[in-house]
Order: C-alpha cells, then sequence, then structure tokens
C-alpha cells in the first residue's frame, strides 16, 4: 500500500535529507524525508497563511498550536515570532515521520523555545479542550469531508474561549461551505484575506 502523508506512516527505513527552504525571508536548513505533506519545498497554502495572519499577541503560559504540523513549517513561525520562554507550541499530526522532523526543525532552529509534538488524541489528553490561546492550520482538506470535519473540530474544540484560529482554505476547495459549517458548530468565521485562490478563515468560538 502506498503511503500518504495523511496516514499513520511510521519512521521505519526512514532517510532523512536537508533542503533549504525560506519561511518569511528567514532561510531554514529543514530536514525532510519522503512520505510527507510538501516534503520538498513550502507549499503555496502554506505560505500565503503567514503572511496574512495579524501579528501573534500571545503571553505568559499561552497555549499555541500547529494543527497538521507535516515538517513544521507553521511551528517555526510561531517559534520566531514567540519571544516569552513561558509560551509552549504543540504540533500535531498523525505521521510519526512529520512530527519527528518538526520536532527536530523547530529544536534546531529555536532550541530554547518549548516545543511538542504528538497526536491530536494524545495532546487532548496533556492539556484538555478550551486549552489554546492560537490555532494555526493548513488542514489535510484532500482526506475526505468526513475526516475533515473530525479534523477540524477535534482542533477547535482546545480553542479557549477568547482564543483565535486561522485555518487556510482553497476557494475551489470549499472554503465557502466550510464556513457556512463552521457557523452551524457553534464557531463564528469570517475570510479575513485571500491570495492565489486560497482564503484565510479567521474562528472563534460564537
Amino acid at each position: 500500500m502506498v503511503a500518504h502523508y495523511f496516514t499513520a506512516t511510521d519512521t521505519k527505513n526512514m532517510e532523512i535529507y536537508t533542503k533549504h527552504i525560506s519561511i518569511n525571508d528567514i532561510e531554514y536548513a529543514i530536514d525532510t524525508t519522503q512520505g510527507i505533506f510538501s516534503a520538498n519545498s513550502l507549499d503555496k497554502a502554506t505560505a500565503i497563511l503567514l503572511k496574512k495572519i495579524p501579528s501573534l499577541d500571545l503571553t505568559d503560559d499561552d497555549i499555541a498550536i500547529d494543527a497538521g504540523c507535516g515538517w513544521g513549517p507553521i511551528s517555526l513561525y510561531l517559534a520566531q515570532h514567540v519571544r516569552n520562554k513561558n509560551v509552549k507550541i504543540y504540533g500535531t499530526d498523525i505521521n510519526a515521520r512529520a512530527r519527528l522532523l518538526a520536532h527536530n526543525n523547530v529544536m534546531n532552529a529555536y532550541p530554547a523555545c518549548s516545543f511538542e509534538t504528538s497526536t491530536y488524541e494524545e495532546l487532548q489528553e496533556k492539556i484538555g479542550d478550551h486549552s489554546a490561546r492560537i490555532i494555526l492550520s493548513n488542514p489535510p482538506i484532500r482526506i475526505g469531508k468526513e475526516e475533515l470535519h473530525r479534523f477540524m473540530l477535534n482542533h477547535l474544540s482546545l480553542l479557549r474561549d477568547d482564543g483565535h484560529a486561522y485555518m487556510v482554505i482553497g476557494k475551489n476547495l470549499g472554503a465557502d461551505s466550510l464556513t457556512t459549517w463552521l457557523h452551524t458548530q457553534g464557531y463564528e468565521c469570517k475570510k479575513i484575506a485571500s491570495a492565489k485562490g486560497f482564503r484565510i478563515l479567521h474562528i472563534t468560538r460564537a
């Protein structure tokens, strides 16, 4: 069976290689491998998300989550902008290879950062619902509607009452219908930016 980035691929026979990738004008030497999302570059949607979201406002003991972290570009962005040592950053991914690489990449670049990776289930057990101040995500749209809805609701359950989530969705991949659906699930959701066929959604608790 062919492994996909959205399956629980293990780390057996994992061949790691290095790519030099720029994230918001900062170049990183990235550990990467096959079998993960956008293994050799910063994908267009994530790049747009990180250019368009507003400045982060994270203070003591806040929690920020990179939902579906891949090799860690959003986690690196969070670590780059969070200077307070008490802020905790978590990256979630079903793919074990992605989790390992994200952890390596963030800690190599920002060794003083408080950063961990896990599955969503492990993170939910650790921090509980209504805990995260910020959630950022380029969600795995192609996993199918039912699984996508589960992914989004699972991670949004971690959002604090005063928290903010920002997600990037392709217009032709259902951004408008997802906005309408999120309203039915008890969230406020509005488009705050768009570029190159992608929309940035700002999501808060209603």
